[in-house]
């Protein structure tokens, strides 16, 4: 639950009503005909009207007038609901408050524009709410006086976040291949023989050896016993690389980002139940160094939620510098990244070139412009010939990269109609393809 509380307000000029408004003809009637008939005395016909819009402009001021805000909850998954709480406290008539609502968050079948009586100011609605981090406030309000002949619109600071985090779908397709594995038991294939699931090599056995790795054909054929040997699976450290630059705006708004932070989220949360430290960088922006357990869990997914598109560098020198700044050597890659960027399979040939693993996670611009077009599923297609045959260029272009990227690390091409975590949205690009 997140509170934001500001000490006063700022107005933009007083309003009047309908009934100031008729006062001030009256003072100006009186006036007028003093004027035209020489007649001096008729004036005082207009001090009445004046002097009670003279004290209605006392009352319509911001003297004392505070706002506290309550946002619960202040964390959530993206998709989900807050409460928003605005509460005006203080001596003045409040007839109108509209609180600003950040874009990215919607009221839920609700306005956040409210019409309040002299005895309850108080803001209260609901909002569904995408990923992101949002700052909420000011609220507008317009203060009156007793009479309600004058208006003053004012602006209440009261801040408080909410911070909409992506969801965490199940991966169950991670694998995690990479040579620089600690001495610990984990669920990444090492080098070193012991136990594990990935076959190493056939060798004589020695005293100690488990029968179950016997392997008996090639003990029938040698004339001697034979066993399996295996890797030994230990755990290692995971940097996930997030495309932010140009190439993540290509399918209009942030719904394509949205879709790599998912991404980004699941592999992460999937790393970690593997025993592996993962660690977060923006390409070009802020860095998460790789740690363990439910805690750096949810800092990882802090960051997810701040991400923005950037105007970076070619992705080529953004992993570059990723490469000789942020990875430690042997760790296993993990690029998050649409694949548009031109420079993308080069940047994969010079992490391969310094002996790193690399998987990479392309989620699909192509579909996810249909999605946010169309709605769930895509159904109708491309309206405008110039735009679909764009899309079809854009496509044999990615195509052309992802079958140029898979020489030099594992590529996963996401169709994000569907869930990343498995089935008949994800398909492997295998060399020469």
């Amino acid at each position: 639950m997140g509170e934001g509380r500001a000490g006063g307000g700022r107005g933009a000029g007083v309003g009047m009503t309908g009934r100031a408004a008729l006062l001030v003809a009256l003072a100006a009637a009186a006036v007028g005909f003093s004027a035209i008939s020489l007649r001096w005395e008729t004036l005082s016909a207009a001090v009445p009207p004046l002097a009670l819009l003279a004290v209605a402009r006392v009352y319509a001021s911001p003297a004392d007038l505070r706002a506290s805000r309550r946002v619960d909850p202040d964390l959530l998954v993206e998709g989900g609901e807050v409460e928003v709480e605005v509460n005006i406290s203080g001596p003045r008539r409040l007839v109108l408050a509209v609180d600003v609502v950040p874009e990215g968050m919607d009221p839920a079948g609700a306005s956040s524009r409210f019409d309040l009586t002299p005895g309850d100011p108080l803001l209260r609605y609901r909002a569904s709410v995408r990923r992101g981090v949002y700052r909420l406030g000011p609220v507008r309000v317009a203060v009156t006086d007793p009479l309600g002949l004058l208006y003053l619109p004012l602006r209440l600071e009261s801040p408080a976040y909410a911070t909409a985090v992506p969801r965490v779908d199940e991966v169950s397709w991670l694998k995690i291949y990479s040579e620089g594995t600690r001495p610990i038991p984990g669920e990444a294939p090492s080098r070193v023989p012991g136990p594990g699931t990935e076959f190493r090599s056939i060798r004589e056995a020695l005293p100690g050896d488990p029968l179950r790795t016997v392997n008996w054909k090639a003990t029938a054929r040698r004339g001697k016993v034979m066993v399996n040997e295996h890797e030994a699976e230990r755990r290692t450290e995971v940097m996930i690389l997030l495309d932010t630059g140009p190439s993540v705006t290509w399918s209009g708004g942030g719904d394509l980002l949205d879709h790599a932070c998912r991404a980004a989220m699941g592999v992460a949360a999937a790393a970690m139940r593997m025993g592996h430290r993962v660690g977060l960088l923006h390409l070009g922006s802020r860095w998460i160094p790789p740690e363990y357990g439910p805690a750096h869990l949810v800092e990882i997914a802090r960051c997810l939620a701040a991400a923005r598109p950037t105007e970076s560098a070619e992705l080529r020198l953004l992993v570059r510098n990723a490469a000789n700044v942020y990875l430690t050597r042997g760790c296993q890659v993990i690029l998050v990244s649409p694949m548009t960027d031109p420079t993308t399979p080069d940047a994969l040939a010079e992490l391969a070139s310094r002996g790193f693993k690399v998987l990479v996670v392309s989620p699909n611009p192509i579909t996810a412009e249909l999605s946010r077009r169309t709605g769930r599923g895509g159904g109708r297609g491309w309206g405008d010939p110039v735009e679909a045959a764009a899309a079809s260029i854009l496509s044999l272009e990615r195509e052309a990269a992802l079958a140029a990227a898979s020489a030099f690390a594992a590529v996963l091409d996401w169709d994000v109609r569907g869930p990343v975590t498995g089935g008949g949205a994800i398909r492997w690009v295998r060399v020469g393809s």
